[in-house]
């Protein structure tokens, strides 16, 4: 081996840190292979790109390319040699190079290379698991007359809502959220994708009552969401659509089939403290016969694999998502490979059935088509010009988004800071550089101070969700974690009684580790606020009541998991969130991190606001540059009959 110590390559290597160094000696030497440079350089490639999210390293990718090159540093400055990195061959090269080893999948190496993909075993195991459940859900259920003279008669009276009758438009438009529950019902296994406001959760409660419908209402079903904060927006949504469905005349007794009771992934599949297992597994299956998980582009492909493992074989299973936000901060982009190729397009038996169900003729038919993803294209709320903002970034149109923002920017600070009430246009606000601290301290002062000033904890919840401060980084002069400092030390210029890093009245937190005995998760958020003694408590929402209150859940400070200080969030994690207004602080100079997916994911939590901080240059590359993960999960489910 070229390199005698992790120093030593690293001297010569950047972007290498110790794991990829160890897993790249102790697999080369488990292949017999421990003087094959070729080999050893592949696999801290497939270590690296595992880090960042990669279930696997094509080796088209890697071929000609000149990696672990460290450009940015500066002998001079640093005092230290520049890693020069390493040039791989050609893609004949590298096939030929690894020749000598058995790397196929039935060798049993911790190495697998499939299709001019190299992986880790793991990672290549779970795609197969993934797309062996996906395949064995595959094809259409069918039905009776008797059960479709049911389903279209309930599907009529689901669709007769006055919301939709209104719009004038619709009616010569396809009603996707109809086509989609009627292809849901015969299948194991579906996707309902669409952006912000175009009626996921509407679509899910119609069909969870038809599910029950076609089954005497005799059905188990569950709820469930990647994060806590997404599981109680799931059960807000479910409960307003039944409100909906309530009003259109469906009686409480078939309403109350729809359950409203979503849980975390985690919860739901009862993974514990230092346990190796999660409580329902492939030994020990999930009592339910439908599973709806919303969220879906936030699950990694370790989780999904653990999801199908656990669900019964004759189980539904419904997936709801917007495959163009960010994915999954793990390994995998599963939504998005789920998903692949064009959408909206049935088999003739699918499109027969759909037809009888809804009475729409003009679905578009195509043989061996993955029929199993329906995607809603008209969205109901998220119309306006954040709407407009998020169109222009998903399609990639920088110039565009910019001349938005230019366009309606409101060259008054005070009023370009003030959050939109309920029922306002939406609006955009941009803040070039120059401007970013004047607008960053009027910021703090007018909806920041809001949450300590709030009368109540009901009151303070409601103001803190009104407003969120978003930036891609957690560190650097523009991150989480020096844009929070810069908040706390704002307001403590009038309350003495912040104290920046430590607990004071009305600090919004966010939960950094799993605290099973809690019930706390990574990414839950809560206020600390003072209880009726008057002690300084942390305070969780809790769901509602039956009069629709917001229930909270104290918890004591000396009980807390690791917790920080949260005015500020990275976007990633904001996925499953929503606020009134949001505004997004970009990096000085360009990062690799910046994305067109982080934009659109970042922009599309806001109701009715959204406010950009940053230059032009950043944004126009953020815009530019599209986040890919290599996989070969797409690839294996194309490959299969029908897909």
């Amino acid at each position: 081996m070229m390199y005698r110590s992790f120093e030593d390559c690293t001297s010569v290597l950047g972007d290498v840190i110790e794991i990829d160094y160890y897993l790249a000696r102790t697999l080369c030497a488990e292949s017999g292979q421990s003087d094959n440079d070729l080999l050893f350089h592949l696999v801290l490639a497939l270590s690296v790109f595992l880090r960042q999210g990669h279930s696997c390293l094509p080796l088209a990718v890697i071929a000609n390319e000149q990696c672990f090159a460290s450009p940015d540093a500066d002998p001079q400055t640093d005092g230290l040699p520049v890693p020069a990195g390493y040039r791989f061959p050609d893609i004949d090269s590298l096939r030929a190079g690894l020749s000598s080893v058995d790397l196929s999948p039935g060798a049993g190496r911790g190495l697998v290379l499939d299709n001019g993909r190299l992986y880790i075993r793991r990672y290549w195991l779970y795609e197969q698991e993934v797309s062996a459940a996906i395949n064995q859900r595959r094809g259409d259920k069918p039905l009776t007359d008797g059960q479709m003279e049911k389903l279209a008669g309930l599907l009529t009276a689901c669709y007769d809502d006055p919301a939709i009758s209104a719009d004038s438009s619709e009616a010569d438009e396809v009603n996707w959220s109809k086509v989609a529950v009627a292809n849901s019902l015969i299948r194991n296994f579906s996707i309902l994708t669409g952006g912000p406001g175009t009626g996921k959760t509407y679509t899910a409660t119609r069909l969870l009552l038809a599910l029950q419908e076609l089954h005497d209402g005799q059905l188990t079903i569950s709820l469930a969401a990647p994060t806590g904060k997404a599981a109680q927006r799931l059960n807000e949504s479910i409960t307003l659509g039944k409100a909906r469905l309530a009003a259109q005349g469906i009686p409480d007794e078939k309403l109350n089939r729809i359950p409203g009771d979503a849980k975390t992934l985690h919860r739901l599949l009862g993974f514990r403290p230092q346990a190796v297992r999660p409580g329902y597994d492939a030994d020990r299956l999930l009592p339910c016969d439908v599973l709806l998980v919303d969220e879906a582009s936030m699950i990694d492909l370790p989780m999904l694999t653990r999801l199908f493992r656990a669900i019964k074989p004759d189980a539904i299973l419904i997936m709801l998502g917007d495959p163009n936000q960010l994915p999954s901060v793990e390994v995998g982009s599963v939504l998005a490979e789920l998903t692949r190729g064009e959408q909206n397009r049935f088999s003739p038996s699918a499109a027969s059935t759909i037809a009888r169900l809804t009475g729409e003729k003009r679905l578009k038919v195509q043989d061996n088509v993955s029929d199993h993803t329906v995607t809603l294209t008209k969205s109901w709320r998220f119309a306006g010009a954040v709407g407009e903002l998020a169109t222009a970034v998903v399609n990639g149109d920088g110039l565009r988004g910019w001349q938005l923002l230019e366009g309606r920017a409101d060259t008054k600070r005070n009023h370009a800071a003030k959050a939109t009430e309920p029922g306002e246009d939406s609006r955009l606000s941009l803040i070039e550089d120059a401007n970013l601290t004047e607008w960053f301290e009027g910021f703090v002062k007018e909806q920041v101070s809001a949450v300590s000033h709030a009368v109540d904890l009901a009151d303070a919840f409601s103001a803190f969700a009104r407003f969120r401060l978003l930036t891609p980084h957690r560190v650097g002069a523009r991150g989480v974690e020096a844009l929070n400092a810069r908040v706390e030390t704002l307001l403590a210029k009038s309350n003495s009684a912040i104290d920046p890093g430590r607990h004071y009245m009305g600090r919004p937190i966010m939960v950094t580790e799993n605290d099973y005995s809690a019930r706390l998760f990574n990414g839950d958020i809560g206020l600390v606020w003072r209880n009726s003694q008057g002690r300084l408590v942390a305070c969780f929402e809790e769901g509602k009541d039956e009069a629709g209150h917001t229930l909270f859940r104290e918890i004591s400070l000396v009980r807390l998991p690791r917790v920080e200080t949260v005015y500020v969030m990275t976007i990633h994690k904001t996925q499953g969130s929503e606020f009134d207004h949001v505004a997004i602080v970009l990096p000085e100079h360009d990062s690799r991190l910046l994305s067109r997916q982080l934009l659109y994911t970042g922009i599309t939590r806001a109701k009715t606001a959204v406010t950009v901080a940053g230059s032009q240059a950043v944004w126009t590359q953020a815009v530019q540059r599209v986040a890919t993960r290599y996989s070969g999960l797409g690839a294996k489910l194309s490959s299969q009959p029908g897909g």
